[in-house]
């Protein structure tokens, strides 16, 4: 396949992947760290963000927040972390967070 092909493919496929990994302006948030790092160290800076705890992540490491994203993003990228939308049902196998 010419790259060109692929490129033409590859984008409107990743367009809507890359939209529902998007973390909402306020709401809940999967932090995933890139570099190991210890969770007390992360939960230190999440609270420096007012973010609030909700529990563990799907992902050896992450956690799952409630707070505003741009204050959440500032911390993470400082501590070598992403940050993407946490869906209960992709997180914690319920339909919502409270079920």
């Amino acid at each position: 396949m010419k790259p060109g092909l692929i490129a033409a493919l590859a984008v409107p496929l990743a367009v809507p992947l890359i939209a529902t990994a998007a973390p909402p302006r306020t709401g809940a948030m999967l932090i995933v760290p890139v570099m190991p790092a210890r969770q007390a160290e992360m939960i230190d800076w999440i609270a420096r963000a007012d973010a609030d705890l909700l529990g563990t992540g799907p992902v050896r490491g992450s956690l799952i927040v409630t707070g505003n994203r741009d204050a959440i993003m500032r911390e993470t990228w400082s501590h070598g972390a992403i940050v993407l939308a946490a869906r209960p049902v992709g997180c914690t196998g319920r339909n919502g967070w409270n079920d």
